[in-house]
């Protein structure tokens, strides 16, 4: 029984971010394939044509750099090669396909991370453009936890792989600006300008044959043309710093004159402050015999007071002395008052005591007698304005029930006034009424009036709400007239701006081809088809202008022709400088009488004519002069 499991998914090894897997759908022959790293390189072998070349244009440096351009793309440059034939292959009316790279490392606590960076594309034949949305993924892995195939080999739209990443940590960008920033504020930290160099070294490295001829002087053009030009400004400050020197190396002797100067100061001053530190030292050493003297007078104080503090304690001894005499002689007077001498006279004094005693209550009783005489009159007139009250009572009590009666019917209450018991019982029924059901009673009366408020206050706060809706409707009415006359003169605008939008499109062709026309140095292969393609461009302006791109292609050309050109006139310059120079001294030497040796023939080996006999023909002959 054959197993049919996929192979487990590559893991990270390392702490940096390394690349894992890449894949293809849907784009160029490959339906759906991936290429996995090991130790985070990647080896592609096979015959010419197969498509090795094909697969770095379409995922390295584009997944990091996210520009659709040919330039930017295809490792020769060549703009011939449209992204739209990677998707159409020229069979095709419309297709979608996705890149991707999957990234991986190894946490400090032994997790392992996932980053996922993709790139979805959509062309058709009847449009020139390329649609792109570019999207990242963390945590999550592509035919693990994410398929950009559905079940029925359906790719993935765009608003399908939102929808899918919304659930998941990820995102779609439509720009490839914010891609880039997310891109790199994940694995590189650099920055927009950093990043920026980064790519363009990328794309210089993988220009043909670098690799397979290596040149030191090609690889650091290609190096030097990937770095950003140096600001103006930066050179401004460089020359200002040069120009300064000068004058920061004045002020510089003039600041070590100053030092000197300070230093000499230094000394005299500190001769000054020694003497000055001696006479200031008087008034310390004056001030220290007066705090010695105040102490030695504290330290007397402080004997005096323990001695204090001993006759105080003495004293208090005493006290205690004392204190205890006069408890003994109150014992001593208790003894005698219990001696059975003194009884007669001490019940004499108890009988008269309650002899006072029992007048005092005869007195008391006849003042209570009275007092309870007159309470007893006024409680009578009391009750006689009582029963006078009770009746007044009684009136109002039958006017409040009229008023109450009324005022129940205007507020549609009848019905339960009219069955609760303080509206219908005598004065004397509600006396009889204990207070838990009178309590009850007017409970009742108020949660009907409650009640009925409460309703009042509903359908008023309905009748306001229907007020405010018709005021509502009649503003969102006149809104919405305005939007309308807002849309059509916006549509107005609109159309005026795309004529005005074409118009300028083909000034700036025109402008182009004349400019390019009028170029002297400047050559521009194929202006044609860059023409098209900054007609394609301008309708939807992604991306650099194609014209600007060729210009300074040309520019560049033109730069490195020149200096080339330079470079040799400046060696014909010094050859011809040091052969002036030779046939100075030459002339030199014959002025002063010195015979110039001629060069022997390269056919003779050098030590042939040293020691055998005779001379040279031209040392034994004279030249006639002509």
């Amino acid at each position: 029984m054959m197993d049919n499991q996929p192979p487990a998914l590559p893991l990270p090894a390392l702490a940096r971010w390394q690349p894992l897997r890449l894949g293809l759908i849907e784009l160029f022959h490959y339906d759906s394939e991936e290429f996995w790293f090991r130790d985070g390189h990647l080896l592609l072998r096979g015959n010419n044509g197969t498509g090795k070349s094909k697969v770095l244009s379409l995922t390295l440096p584009l997944l990091l750099d996210a520009q659709l351009k040919p330039s930017r793309i295809e490792p020769d440059g060549d703009g011939a090669k449209k992204m739209a034939w990677n998707l159409l292959l020229g069979r095709h009316d419309r297709r979608i396909g996705y890149t991707w790279i999957e990234f991986g490392r190894i946490e400090d606590d032994g997790t392992a991370r996932y980053l996922t960076l993709g790139c979805g594309l959509s062309a058709a034949a009847a449009r020139p453009q390329v649609d792109s949305w570019f999207f990242l993924v963390e945590e999550q892995r592509i035919g693990q936890d994410l398929w950009l195939i559905s079940p029925n080999k359906v790719v993935l739209t765009r608003e399908r792989l939102r929808e899918t990443l919304q659930a998941l940590p990820g995102q779609v960008f439509d720009t490839a600006t914010t891609y880039r920033r997310a891109v790199d504020e994940r694995l590189f930290q650099l920055g927009p300008v950093r990043y920026a160099a980064l790519m363009d070294t990328l794309v210089q490295l993988r220009q043909p044959q670098l690799s397979r001829k290596p040149d030191e002087a090609n690889l650091s053009n290609a190096l030097t043309e990937a770095l950003p030009p140096l600001a103006t400004d930066l050179l401004a400050d460089v020359a200002d710093a040069l120009n300064q020197l000068e004058t920061y190396r004045r002020e510089l002797e003039e600041y070590e004159a100053l030092a000197r100067a300070v230093g000499q100061f230094n000394q005299r001053y500190q001769l000054y402050a020694a003497t000055q530190a001696r006479r200031q030292a008087r008034g310390l050493r004056s001030a220290q015999t007066g705090f010695d003297n105040a102490s030695r007078v504290l330290n007397e104080g402080r004997d005096l007071l323990d001695e204090a503090r001993t006759l105080e304690a003495q004293a208090r001894a005493a006290h205690a002395s004392a204190e205890s005499g006069l408890l003994a002689s109150r014992t001593r007077l208790e003894a005698l008052q219990n001696d059975p001498a003194t009884v007669d006279a001490r019940q004499l004094d108890l009988a008269d005591r309650e002899a006072r005693r029992r007048q005092a209550d005869a007195e008391q009783a006849l003042r209570a007698r009275d007092d309870a005489t007159t309470r007893h009159a006024r409680e009578q007139q009391v009750d006689r304005e009582r029963s006078k009250r009770a009746e007044q009572a009684g009136r109002v009590m039958a006017q409040a029930r009229s008023e109450a009666a009324a005022g129940a019917e205007r507020a549609g209450v009848t019905q339960v006034y009219a069955a609760n018991a303080l509206a219908t019982g005598d004065a004397a029924a509600l006396l009889a009424l204990e207070p838990l059901a009178l309590d009850t009673a007017r409970k009742e009366l108020r949660q009907a009036t409650t009640a009925r408020r409460d309703h009042v206050a509903l359908m008023l706060q309905h009748c306001d709400n229907v007020e405010r809706a018709a005021q509502s409707h009649v503003r969102q009415r006149q809104a919405r007239d305005e939007r309308q006359d807002a849309a059509e003169a916006a549509a107005q605008e609109r159309a005026r701006a795309d004529l005005a939008v074409e118009q300028h499109g083909r000034d700036l062709l025109d402008a182009w081809q004349t400019h390019v026309e009028h170029l002297h140095q400047l050559h521009i292969p194929d202006v044609a088809q860059v023409l098209e393609a900054l007609g394609a461009w301008m309708a939807n302006l992604q991306g650099d202008s194609p014209a600007r791109t060729a210009l300074y292609a040309a520019q560049q050309v033109t730069n490195l022709r020149f200096a080339q050109q330079q470079a040799a006139l400046d060696i014909e310059r010094r050859v011809l400088v040091e052969e002036q120079d030779a046939l100075h001294a030459e002339r030199t030497g014959l002025q002063q009488g010195e015979d110039r040796l001629p060069p022997p023939p390269p056919w003779r080996a050098p030590g042939a004519r040293p020691g055998r006999p005779g001379a040279p023909l031209w040392e034994i002959v004279d030249i006639q002069p002509a």
